[in-house]
């Protein structure tokens, strides 16, 4: 769980993130969502405890569990760009105290949790010769090993194609599922919190206006620019159906 009070975040003067009060609680699969430069990506920092040290917080964070992840919007960003695959695995599989005689049937078990079994050659090259949906999804994998209660997943598939898009979607979705962990998607996306979410948090201008069960938030949403994000989803749907372009 995650449980945070009266949160703001300042950069000199200026506030960015303003008395924020939420609760994420054990299992649920929680979307944030909002317009770029909302303040999306600066909460989930804040609950990672990765703020730069230019920023200062006033309010109160508490975590129940120091075992979280995080997946970067960047697909390549979790990987250094030019040290092979292989090489960043067998680190990362040693920073957790996994005996080395488990390392290779982890990584093949990895790549298969992934659906990359098939691409077992990708292990010797660096994540510069990868897709961006590769290097997403082992970024993803990579993440299993660290066996988080809490994961952030912040703009994941942002940069990839539709394809890729949805298997990243998912692949998070089952990971939630198979591990029982608490999950964080930092999205601009509606579609996606209908359909994975089971709570949703609208955050507006560094405010979060409206936080709650999916369902009744899409349904009966309170705010202004909650209900315009909901009709300009609702239109976009519309267009898809129809067949017609925007």
């Amino acid at each position: 769980m995650i449980q945070i009070k009266n949160l703001s975040v300042y950069c000199k003067d200026l506030c960015l993130l303003k008395s924020i009060n939420l609760t994420i609680e054990k299992g649920q699969f929680y979307c944030l969502v909002g317009e770029s430069g909302g303040g999306k990506s600066l909460l989930s920092k804040a609950i990672l405890g990765t703020l730069p040290e230019t920023m200062r917080t006033h309010g109160f964070i508490q975590r129940e569990s120091e075992k979280l992840d995080f997946i970067l919007q960047n697909p390549r960003g979790s990987l250094q760009s030019q040290v092979t695959i292989k090489r960043q695995v067998y680190h990362l599989l040693n920073s957790y105290g996994y005996p080395k005689k488990d390392w290779e049937g982890l990584i093949y078990k990895m790549l298969a949790s992934v659906q990359l079994d098939h691409h077992k050659n990708l292990l010797d090259k660096t994540p510069l010769q990868l897709s961006g949906g590769m290097c997403q999804k082992l970024a993803l994998a990579c993440a299993l090993f660290s066996k988080p209660d809490f994961l952030v997943a912040d703009e994941v598939t942002s940069a990839l194609d539709q394809e890729s898009r949805q298997e990243i979607l998912d692949l998070i979705y089952k990971f939630y599922q198979d591990n029982q962990v608490t999950l964080l998607c930092i999205t601009h996306d509606l579609d996606v919190a209908e359909k994975y979410a089971s709570h949703l948090g609208i955050i507006h201008q560094g405010v979060l206006i409206e936080s709650g069960e999916k369902r009744k938030i899409l349904a009966h949403p309170q705010k202004t620019y909650t209900k315009e994000l909901i009709q300009s989803f609702e239109e976009h749907k519309s267009f898809i159906k129809s067949g017609k372009s925007i």
